[in-house]
């Protein structure tokens, strides 16, 4: 029986795939398994996938589908009782973060996604794995985390639905987050696993040229309030009056105009 299914969506992020994968090579148990999906890559990432780590199983997309429907590419083929849904450009160093995690999940029933500490490569924290004032040392209830490193259980995913493809890239986490809580799920960040993000280096394509490059992270940037205005209108534009959205959506492409997106 599989207890784990660790899915990984990859876009053009070959270095940073091979690290992640690497770094679950060292620490995977028997009854894990690890599903790539690749957004038809450019970069020879999937290839590289195949030759190097006969372990994982490959799904490629014919196109960049985007992060929601990529990864539910991947949880409609996962098989295990926990869904871990981790980025290319994380890493697992410490053996016992994904075992710490697991337990806590099987010794709290009523928890359908735990997080941990993730960490960037700086040292310091990527605070949307935390996004609430309560202090980092210790666990507690959140309410949303991050899906760079997010532990799901798979009864909660059968209940609530998988990632909205509305949500092309950014703020699918926070949707699926919100689904949860309303559906009675708690979420939980605990610090005594750690996991290490190299922020925004899955998100956005690396580009030889420059121009190219440059455009591809404004574009990310629109994708990123494009997911604000989309977040509010789903959960929110039938609970406040009409011109309360207005007043939302102009806030929302002040801020856009000022970041020239």
């Amino acid at each position: 029986m599989t207890r784990l299914s660790i899915i990984i969506l990859s876009y053009n992020t070959k270095q940073y795939l091979e690290q992640v994968l690497r770094s679950l090579a060292r620490v995977k148990k028997n009854d894990w398994e690890v599903i790539v999906v690749d957004n038809a890559s450019q970069d020879g990432s999937a290839q590289m996938v195949k030759e190097e780590f006969p372990f994982v199983k490959c799904i490629m997309n014919k196109k960049n589908v985007g992060f929601s429907a990529g990864n539910n590419s991947g949880i409609r083929r996962a098989q295990g009782a926990y869904v871990l849904l981790l980025n290319s450009d994380t890493e697992v160093h410490d053996a016992e973060s994904i075992p710490t995690l697991l337990s806590y999940m099987d010794k709290h029933p009523d928890v359908g996604v735990v997080t941990p500490k993730v960490v960037l490569a700086d040292g310091t924290m990527d605070m949307a794995s935390h996004q609430t004032w309560k202090g980092v040392e210790y666990t507690h209830e959140v309410d949303a985390c991050t899906a760079a490193a997010m532990l799901v259980r798979a009864a909660a995913i059968d209940e609530v639905g998988l990632l909205d493809e509305q949500f092309f890239m950014y703020g699918e986490d926070l949707d699926w987050c919100y689904r949860f809580r309303k559906a009675g799920w708690k979420i939980v960040y605990n610090p005594e696993a750690t996991i290490i993000h190299h922020k925004n280096k899955s998100g956005v394509q690396v580009e030889t040229n420059d121009e190219i490059g440059k455009m591809t992270k404004k574009q990310a940037t629109s994708q990123f309030f494009d997911t604000m205005e989309l977040f509010y209108r789903k959960h929110y534009g039938k609970v406040y009056p009409r011109w309360f959205l207005g007043v939302v959506q102009f806030g929302v492409r002040c801020i856009r105009s000022m970041k020239g997106v």
